[in-house]
């Protein structure tokens, strides 16, 4: 006869008001908005235990989909440094109906309209490709980077909890369109956790819906604010 122990292992992740940076900048006006958020570790246990699994230290996969890339073209491996990862994937539409020349390139102005699928692995059409529902379940499209995110749940001050914040920032020059002009983005995300165990990438949390709809308008020769939202849904995309 032999004793087992067996985990289950959860996270529950909730979201506070990150700071909000939305104002005229002098030559542009720039709006960002956001929130930060725990990933809470459930049991407790698991992180405390004297006799637990050991899920310290770095991962030893790559995050999936391996050959995955942001909207940006960043590598999706380079969004984890522990088997413990708190990412994030994302939609975005952009309304320009003005055609307002606008800074950046297509991953800060362009539409891509679906979150990650089994079809398309990293939600960039002719991206990543087909993926296995595993890594679906897992693909973190908005994650190639790991430095607004705390992975390590076993070390203060985030003891038991995965950390991470998220502020995205858009603006626009004042010398850009004219009076009247409009712009507007619509950015959303869903927030989750994920686990590596012996080499493979379990999804261990619900979905967290948010969003950031960022809406400008040029008046008196200067782009201000035009009632730009944030909430924690994914309403009205």
């Amino acid at each position: 006869m032999d004793e087992l122990h067996v985990w289950i292992v959860w996270s529950e992740i909730t979201a506070t008001d990150a700071t909000n940076d939305t104002g005229d900048k002098g030559t542009y006006f720039q709006v960002s908005m956001g929130y930060e958020f725990k990933h809470t570790i459930k049991p407790s246990a698991i992180i405390t235990a004297a006799d637990r699994p050991d899920l310290s230290g770095a991962n030893s996969s790559p995050a999936p989909p391996a050959s995955g890339l942001n909207h940006k073209g960043d590598p999706l491996t380079g969004g984890v440094n522990k088997k413990w990862d708190s990412s994030r994937k994302i939609r975005k539409k952009t309304l320009n109906p003005n055609a307002v020349a606008l800074p950046g390139n297509a991953s800060f102005h362009g539409n891509f309209h679906d979150f990650p699928s089994m079809s398309d692995g990293d939600g960039r059409p002719g991206g990543a490709g087909a993926v296995s529902f595993s890594d679906w379940l897992v693909a973190g499209n908005d994650d190639a980077g790991v430095g607004d995110e705390d992975n390590d749940p076993y070390t203060a001050p985030h003891s038991r909890i995965l950390w991470g914040i998220d502020t995205p920032t858009r603006f626009i020059e004042h010398t850009a369109g004219a009076n009247g002009n409009t712009v507007e983005w619509r950015l959303h995300f869903l927030e989750f956790t994920r686990l590596e165990i012996n080499g493979k990438w379990y999804l261990i949390s619900n979905y967290f819906p948010w969003r950031v709809h960022y809406k400008l308008k040029k008046e008196g020769g200067k782009w201000k604010n035009n009632g730009s939202n944030k909430a924690t849904d994914n309403a009205g995309f």
